[in-house]
């Protein structure tokens, strides 16, 4: 994020969907908002957001078990998703809470034992909403 004072030099990213980029520097962000002051403020809105994200993941990976972790990171896609079909993979779900694809792929297997998904290729069905949103709460005050 060049306009946040940071540089992108060892940044990368991957589109999973044909996409249109835009390539900006600081000089034009800095224009753009100058002239329509809502974008800065919607940009300070979502970087909050986006704060409160990662300050809610790091205290995930800190305090919380690795159960707790792959459910967590389903409950998020969960909602930003839309529904209880997921759209993930075993690997995109390791790389989202730092860990290795066969230690998820371990724990959604204790989780399909336990009736609460049903995962397939490249998805996952939430089967039992109320029991894994109980098994959150239950590891969380445990401090497991």
């Amino acid at each position: 994020m060049p306009f946040a004072g940071q540089t992108m030099i060892s940044s990368f990213a991957e589109a999973i969907e044909d996409s249109v980029l835009c390539v900006m520097n600081r000089h034009d962000i800095e224009d753009l908002i100058t002239k329509f002051p809502s974008i800065g403020v919607n940009l300070l809105r979502y970087l909050g957001q986006r704060v409160m994200e990662l300050e809610a993941r790091l205290e995930e990976s800190s305090l919380r078990d690795m159960r707790s972790r792959v459910v967590s990171a389903l409950l998020r896609l969960r909602e930003s998703q839309g529904g209880d079909l997921i759209v993930v993979t075993h690997q995109e779900i390791a790389e989202t809470i730092g860990t290795h694809r066969e230690t998820v792929t371990r724990t959604l297997t204790e989780l399909r034992n336990n009736g609460l998904i049903r995962p397939e290729r490249n998805h996952i069905l939430i089967t039992d909403m109320p029991k894994l949103q109980l098994l959150i709460n239950t590891d969380y005050t445990r401090g497991s």
